[in-house]
Order: C-alpha cells, then sequence, then structure tokens
C-alpha cells in the first residue's frame, strides 16, 4: 500500500506531467493556428491533415522528451562553476534532444499517415531536415530547461522554508515546530492544533494541511484527524472492534477502519 508521502509524491509527479502537457497543448495548438491562417490568407502551407499531423506528433514527441532533459540539467545544472563544462554539456544535449525529436515524431509519422491512407517515408535528404529541425529545436530546449531550471528553484526554496506553522493562542500568534505538533482535529471552521500539552487554534480545512504535512510525516488516521507519526507509540483496542493510536503524551486519537492498514504500515506495525 502506498503511504501518505509516497501518494503525495505520485500527485505531484502526475500533475506536473499534466502542467507541461497542458503547456506543449497549448503552445503547439496556436502555432497550428497560426500556420494555417497563413496558408488561408497567402494559399502557402500544408492541409489540415499533414498539418495537424506534424504538429501532434512534433508535441507529443516534445512532451514525452522532456523527461530526459529533466534529467539532463541533473547532470549540468543552471548554476555558478565549472560553466564552460556546462555549456558544452548542453549544447551536446541539444543535440541529442534535436536527433530524438526528428526521428521520434517520423516514426510517429510512418505509422499514421498509413493509417489514414496517406503515403509518408522519411526524406532521403533527411541530414539537411534535421539540420533545419535543430535550429527550431535548440530554441525548445532552452525553453524547457529555463522552466525546469526555475520550477526546482522555487521547489527548493518551498522545501526550505522553516519548519514551523503560526497558530492562534489566547494572547495572539505563536510559532510552533512541526515537530513538536502531536496531532491536529478539525473542528468545524478551524483546525486544532494539539501540542506540549496546550490547545491552538488555526484557521484552515484538514484536507489542505494534509497536502502540506503529509511529506513532513503526518498521517491522516480519521476524516477529523491529522497524527504527527513520530508521537505514535502503540494501538489500542477499544470497544465494538475500534482502534486508537496512543501518543507519548497520553492522548488517544481515533483509526479508522479504512485508514488502518496504511496508517499501521506507516508507523511500522
Amino acid at each position: 500500500m502506498i503511504d501518505g508521502a509516497s501518494k503525495s509524491r505520485l500527485l505531484r509527479r502526475i500533475a506536473e506531467a499534466a502542467a507541461l502537457g497542458a503547456f506543449v497543448f497549448v503552445f503547439w495548438g496556436l502555432d497550428t493556428l497560426a500556420k494555417r491562417n497563413v496558408r488561408l490568407v497567402d494559399g502557402v502551407g500544408l492541409d489540415d491533415f499533414r498539418l495537424i499531423a506534424e504538429q501532434v506528433t512534433s508535441g507529443l514527441t516534445v512532451w514525452l522528451l522532456i523527461p530526459g532533459v529533466a534529467w539532463w540539467l541533473t547532470r549540468f545544472p543552471i548554476s555558478p562553476g565549472h560553466v564552460g563544462s556546462k555549456i558544452a554539456g548542453h549544447v551536446l544535449g541539444s543535440a541529442l534532444f534535436a536527433v530524438a525529436h526528428y526521428f521520434m515524431m517520423s516514426a510517429m509519422r510512418a505509422v499514421i499517415y498509413p493509417w489514414f491512407g496517406r503515403s509518408w517515408q522519411l526524406s532521403e535528404f533527411w541530414m539537411q531536415n534535421l539540420l533545419v529541425e535543430y535550429q527550431k529545436d535548440i530554441k525548445i530546449y532552452v525553453a524547457i530547461v529555463a522552466v525546469v531550471a526555475f520550477y526546482r528553484r522555487m521547489r527548493q526554496r518551498k522545501d526550505a522554508a522553516p519548519e514551523r506553522m503560526v497558530v492562534q493562542s489566547g494572547s495572539g500568534e505563536r510559532l510552533l515546530d512541526y515537530a513538536d505538533v502531536e496531532c491536529l482535529e478539525a473542528s468545524r471552521n478551524y483546525v486544532s492544533v494539539f501540542a506540549g500539552g496546550r490547545e491552538y487554534l488555526l484557521r484552515e480545512t484538514l484536507s489542505r494541511l494534509e497536502e502540506r504535512l503529509t511529506e513532513r510525516g503526518f498521517l491522516r488516521t480519521h476524516r477529523s484527524y491529522l497524527v504527527n507519526r513520530d508521537w505514535v507509540v502503540g494501538i489500542e483496542a477499544g470497544d465494538s472492534g475500534a482502534q486508537d493510536l496512543v501518543l507519548r503524551s497520553g492522548r488517544k486519537v481515533p483509526l479508522s477502519r479504512s485508514r488502518r492498514d496504511e496508517v499501521r504500515e506507516a508507523i511500522g506495525l
């Protein structure tokens, strides 16, 4: 079973892939409309089938190659030091990207065209075509590197945020270290935060807190509770088959039937 942290990472990866897919769809879609408009105005250009087929295969190939560019960026990061080797690395990377882009989309077209009763074959002047494509692909490569590098920088800043949350106490706001928080309980329009033998309030939904705290070791044990995994010392059986998590402070938190296997695995039971 996937634990909370792994599930959160998986959902983030899916969201990242979807966002990149949307970016490619919008960019190539606008480019397709622009090329079609040029053909309608000037009478020069590909017919609708060829235009759509070539744009779709090009965009899909770029989307499939983005993880490879991201991996290449880890080998040659945009950072101070060894600038010459990094520039050389990305020159090589852009060339590899162009070659992969050209032959992957050519392979797709070799399948799509006959499927729709059209003939297609790789031009005998493929080297010249590849050089022409490289002039466009190097711009796409640079754009991908820039977007991925910027996103990673933003993720690093977020991950480096202080390990504390702002809560409401009777005398105003207070900062709590996540490590000191035992559990959180949904309470109408607020969330009760239990730490240091006291109860604090937080105006936020438990679901949104779960998204942020899952990677910090918190587990959803019940529709109304989040628990700090490091505070759990055991599980206690109650009446009618009910179970509670026992925390170091002696506090007991309900464990719902639907989450028992996931929570037990996460805490090592």
